[in-house]
């Protein structure tokens, strides 16, 4: 990790820890002064060697190990762990520091042994804290400070499980720490806030955590990491987002994970079913065992070897233990007294009978449906939907989208029409300009205002219903004027739940809900960051196709998804619809936050007043750089990595350099993440240098600022592009099963709002060219699609209800929704609240 070096914005103020009224601590004159790395080295001690350990904030002064306290002990992280034996570099000066017991940040009091947010440059002072994992954690084991700007703390970091040498295992929890002995002094001006932290101690009744926990310890200096129970009767640890049942009955006690209760549950009744193959000869059989089963089983073997149970008491009778026991749930999820595994058993009996059957046309079942997407092939029946995005963004959207498969199409009519047609799509923009930037009050209170105005407005787009009285579509009243008129009822409602500012999403998402409930229909919460991965299958259905010929979307599956906004910078590995593997996202601020900073520090502050209401910055700010468009963008692409990392030098006696290029070693330069915090504040220093600075050399600096960005963008790009070649290289054109493998990854999908700057698609194009890749086509959605709309939502729905997927009526919305399978939320399908839409 890299230090954290930015401009303060506010100041540390100590509070005595000697006097016992705390109205006597000293009063200090506030001095300004940059932040930068601590000047103090922890060494754990040991006989003739205090050689320091890895610092976390990779603090590069050289230290004078003569000059160190004498050793200490702190208590370890827990009371029953051993003491950690420690000294300070440079111990003259540390000792020279007056000890606290609180100190002051932002207005905000801490202290000793309370858990801080730490500011790693993804977010500035004061701002709500949005996603936990963009911070580091610590609890504070000391304060000490000469002055005001100059105070200190010793912490014990607490770690992410990602950040663990074994990485996150599968019993790790979304929201789950670990606790270390990994100490080190840091700079008070990097906390951020209070982080409320519990330790979840493994008992029978241990009460639920609801936010940040810890339950392992991992010991620094030797690298091992502290065991947990074995609950389960299958001897692995406990997931404590998943359900954990206890059976209270004295003659079992046995604890079992959700999934495994399922498997012992289907496993039994199978079992009573004495393994017999079903062979289904009318529409009913009885099936008859060594036991009775007096279910009804419904079998059709023209629905994919689809089998329905009318009952499973006796199944879940068979299950328990003997007698009638009470069970009881534990974990982060089990708050219902009708646990998810009692709904869930028939399905999965049903799945093993699905799978004894022979039947030829059996598709998918069980859990292989969790990968099922639409294919390229688009085929589906003539459906409608009202969809609508509030998410962070100050826009209020809805739209109404219209698919039709053309099964129907006359293909000697050769009148060519899209697959899909936009009905309605209509956004407000709140103002926000007085704030120069998205205010989140403000823009929660436009939602709130005008949603509802936008739906009643959507309604009237809405398809006419069929004159034929006859038809069995269903239809709804719509109020125009003075008289209602008939019009196609939605077939389902899309709606945002995440990622983004919960307040927002839920008020979005409260609104589908009672249209959803109120019309009867399905409702589909959906993944922002998907939709605009999504978003070219949108254009591409919205283009005309001529009647009688096959329905390609495009792209087709797979590939690389890089979504450019104010809150995301992810390059993903789109395989699937639902499959979204993660290969690099940004470890500190957005591309999208970065450009509007930059924005605000560079341009002059007339044009930001005249821009109003507007807060679109980095439109703005590439307006300012390309007054003429390409006509000035004069870009040439540096023609290798090295190339890319050097510093260009300019006619003002500054330049900026490549993020993570310098760092120790040039490491940072082959690391799969992004970073833009760096060059913000290069951006901020330059300014603020010269406050004067002219309109030629605020161009200049918006140009390079954009270049050196786009550029780093591009590069991590390139990597991916020669690694998934590199793969693909190594192996044969066909499997040891003879299987044809997958396509090369030969398409770059740019979108999200930066996606519509037009300077980037230049460097992108440029860029990947110059460095061998040619052959890739970048895919960009219209500059209307690329921004925060409703369209883009009204799609997904299509393509997730399409799927075979639709969302229960209790889902919430969420704040961090990661779209990779393999993150600590799960990916799309991950997150719970999803369900297969009936026969599906």
């Amino acid at each position: 990790m890299v230090s954290q070096k930015r401009k303060r914005e506010s100041y540390a103020t100590p509070t005595s820890n000697e006097a016992e009224d705390q109205s006597d601590a000293p009063q200090m004159q506030l001095e300004t002064v940059p932040v930068t790395s601590s000047p103090f080295t922890i060494v754990y001690a040991k006989p003739g060697d205090v050689k320091p350990k890895k610092s976390r904030t990779g603090a590069k002064e050289k230290k004078d190990y003569n000059d160190h306290t004498a050793a200490k002990e702190e208590a370890g992280v827990t009371e029953s762990d051993p003491a950690v034996t420690y000294m300070v570099l440079p111990g003259s000066l540390w000792e020279s520091m007056k000890k606290y017991k609180n100190f002051i940040v932002s207005e905000k009091q801490f202290g000793v042994s309370d858990f801080i947010y730490i500011n790693n440059g993804s977010t500035a002072l004061g701002k709500e804290i949005e996603d936990d994992k963009q911070f580091w954690i610590a609890r504070v084991l000391e304060v000490r400070a000469s002055s005001p700007s100059a105070v200190y703390l010793r912490v014990y970091w607490m770690y992410w499980p990602t950040e663990l040498p074994s990485g996150q295992e599968y019993y790790h929890g979304k929201s789950e720490l670990v606790a270390s002995n990994h100490m080190e002094i840091i700079d008070a001006m990097t906390v951020s806030g209070m982080a409320e932290v519990t330790h979840l101690v493994e008992q029978d009744d241990a009460p639920t955590a609801t936010g940040l926990y810890w339950r392992q310890k991992f010991d620094f200096r030797t690298k091992k990491l502290s065991g947990l129970k074995r609950d389960c009767v299958c001897k692995q640890y406990h997931n404590p987002d998943k359900l954990l049942v206890h059976c209270v009955s004295d003659s079992c006690g046995k604890w079992m994970h959700e999934d495994c209760l399922l498997k012992d549950a289907s496993d039994k009744a199978w079992a009573r079913l004495n393994g017999k193959h079903l062979e289904p000869s009318h529409d009913t059989i009885e099936v008859n065992g060594s036991d009775q089963l007096e279910d009804t089983i419904q079998v059709n073997p023209k629905t994919s070897g689809t089998v329905e149970t009318t009952s499973m008491d006796d199944v879940l009778k068979s299950s328990s233990t003997k007698g009638k026991s009470k069970r009881k749930s534990k974990g982060r999820k089990g708050e219902s007294d009708e646990p998810e595994w009692k709904g869930q058993l028939d399905a999965h009996l049903e799945t093993k009978l699905s799978k004894a059957d022979d039947d030829e046309n059996t598709e998918i079942t069980g859990n292989q449906l969790k990968h099922h997407g639409l294919s390229s092939s688009f085929s589906a029946p003539p459906v409608i939907q009202l969809a609508a995005d509030v998410a962070n963004s100050d826009d209020t959207s809805i739209a109404i989208l219209e698919t039709d498969d053309g099964v129907h199409d006359d293909p000697h009519s050769g009148d060519p029409h899209p697959a899909a047609v936009l009905h309605f799509h209509e956004k407000i923009t709140s103002d926000n300009s007085q704030y120069g930037g998205i205010h989140p009050l403000t823009a929660l209170e436009s939602h709130q205002s005008k949603l509802a105005t936008l739906v009643a407005q959507s309604l009237l787009s809405l398809p006419s219903a069929p004159h034929d009285a006859s038809s069995s579509t269903p239809i709804i009243p719509i109020r125009s004027s003075s008289y209602f008129i008939q019009k196609r009822k939605p077939d389902f409602i899309s709606i945002t739940r995440g990622p983004g500012m919960r307040s927002s999403l839920s008020t979005g998402l409260d609104t589908a809900k009672g249209l959803a409930t109120a019309w009867q229909v399905p409702l589909l919460g959906l993944n922002h960051m998907q939709a605009h991965a999504l978003t070219p299958r949108l254009v591409s259905a919205l283009s005309s196709f001529s009647p009688g010929t096959s329905r390609k979307l495009s792209p087709a599956f797979p590939f690389l998804s890089l979504l450019l906004s104010g809150g995301h910078t992810l390059l993903l590995h789109s395989t699937s619809l639902t499959q979204h593997p993660l290969l690099a996202t940004t470890t500190d601020i957005a591309l999208g936050d970065f450009i509007d900073k930059t924005a605000r520090a560079i341009l002059p502050a007339a044009l930001i007043v005249s821009s109003a209401p507007s807060t679109s910055y980095g439109r703005l700010l590439e307006l300012f750089a390309f007054p003429n468009g390409q006509l000035n963008y004069g870009y040439h692409p540096p023609l290798t990595r090295a190339e890319s990392l050097t510093r260009s030098p300019t006619s003002f006696l500054w330049s900026l350099g490549s993020p993570l290029a310098e760092t120790r070693g040039g490491r940072g330069s082959t690391r799969m993440e992004y970073s833009f915090s760096g060059l913000d504040s290069a951006v901020r220093r330059i300014v603020g240098a010269d406050p004067e600075m002219g309109i030629e050399e605020r161009k200049c600096l918006a140009r390079e600022a954009m270049r050196v960005a786009f550029e780093h963008v591009a590069e991590r790009v390139v990597m991916a592009l020669q690694k998934l070649g590199t793969r693909e290289e190594e192996k044969e054109t066909t499997r040891e099963d003879g299987a044809e493998r997958g396509p090369r990854t030969e398409v770059l999908v740019v979108s999200g709002g930066v996606a519509a700057n037009g300077f980037l698609r230049a460097v992108l194009r440029a860029f990947l060219t110059a460095r061998g890749f040619p052959h890739v086509q970048l895919v960009f959605p219209p500059p209307a699609l690329c921004t925060d709309n409703a369209a883009m939502i009204a799609w997904a729905g299509i393509e997730m209800w399409e799927a075979g997927w639709e969302s229960e009526l209790s889902v919430r919305a969420l704040r961090k929704w990661g779209l990779d399978e393999k993150g600590a939320d799960g990916g799309v399908l991950g997150v719970g609240g999803w369900k297969r839409r009936d026969g599906m």
